[in-house]
């Protein structure tokens, strides 16, 4: 089914619905009721969250607003727009019109109040927030090609709402976590188990932390650049095939979604380099040894620092 959770990951849940009818086996025909149920028909209600109406109320707006952007029922611009209205009338706010980021601002003021922590905003290419009840903070020292990066990580726990890929795939995927200025975020359940496996001393912590490194050293990196640098760091480091393999089934040019985007600028240059022409057969991947790959990655890496230090000495 890994066609049709990229479907999701990509925020196009009729793609992947309509993927869904071609495949015959009991768990296609069960995820197909499902999200009939939850995407195309006349739905009732979510379960409910919480007993606060409040809370609860914010959410269903949410995932009004999950199902308009994933089905591609509205513009995306139009789907915003009513997201807009819809938490404005909500907050019963004395302007007759909050922005997005006014509305989200003034939520996480209101869910502080509650117990609860907020963080609004987009996770690309769509907005959804995150809300959750606990947290906990640890220092990390993490190794990278270019030296050690000093992270903060909070842990966040016992979540409510986990933006739009989470509600796109009933919790089969959702974000790992993300930087801000003052440390990375974690969703700790996401790593239960694996504190000590690549999926996070490298796709976590070294992902995140090169996002630090690259605040600090070359703060004009736009978000393909970013993602591309550290999707790299994860490849030079990671010893199975298990990372590259996702990039390559996630791999798409996408100008709203940064992290497919570098996905394909480095499937399609790795393809490059090893066969003089684009590969997306994972099979051909899995022969080429895991070492080789590193050592590529790592060639891309310095190959793109020495650009950035060169533009930044130009600038």
């Amino acid at each position: 089914m890994d066609q049709f959770y990229n479907y999701c990951l990509q925020g196009d849940v009729s793609a992947a619905y309509e993927y869904l009818k071609t495949v015959k086996s009991d768990e296609a025909s069960e995820l197909r009721d499902q999200y009939y149920r939850r995407f195309f028909s006349d739905h009732d209600k979510e379960e409910m969250l919480t007993d606060d109406p409040w809370v609860q109320g914010v959410i269903d707006i949410y995932y009004d607003y999950f199902r308009t952007v994933l089905t591609k029922s509205q513009s995306q611009d139009e789907a915003e727009k009513n997201l807009a209205e819809n938490l404005t009338a909500f907050l019963q706010a004395e302007k007759d019109y909050l922005g997005i980021d006014e509305a989200e601002k003034r939520l996480q003021a209101e869910f502080e109040n509650r117990g609860y922590y907020f963080l609004g905003g987009k996770t690309l290419p769509y907005y959804g927030p995150y809300i959750w009840r606990k947290m906990e903070r640890k220092q990390y020292h993490v190794s990278l090609p270019l030296g050690t990066q000093e992270l903060t990580v909070f842990f966040m726990d016992d979540f409510l709402l986990m933006s739009w890929l989470h509600f796109a795939t009933f919790g089969k995927k959702s974000t790992g976590g993300w930087a801000k200025s003052e440390g990375v975020y974690c969703v700790k359940e996401g790593y239960s188990g694996k504190w000590e496996k690549p999926e996070f001393t490298v796709s976590f912590l070294k992902h995140e932390a090169q996002h630090f490194y690259d605040y600090k050293h070359f703060p004009h990196l736009d978000a393909v650049g970013l993602e591309y640098r550290a999707k790299l760091v994860e490849l030079i480091y990671d010893p199975t095939h298990r990372t590259f393999i996702k990039f390559l089934r996630q791999a798409k040019k996408d100008s709203q979604n940064p992290h497919l985007t570098a996905s394909h600028l480095i499937v399609t240059e790795m393809s490059k380099m090893l066969f003089q022409k684009t590969v997306t057969n994972p099979e051909k991947w899995t022969s080429v040894p895991m070492n080789q790959l590193n050592e590529l990655a790592k060639k891309l890496f310095m190959d793109h620092t020495q650009k950035l230090e060169r533009d930044s000495t130009v600038c």
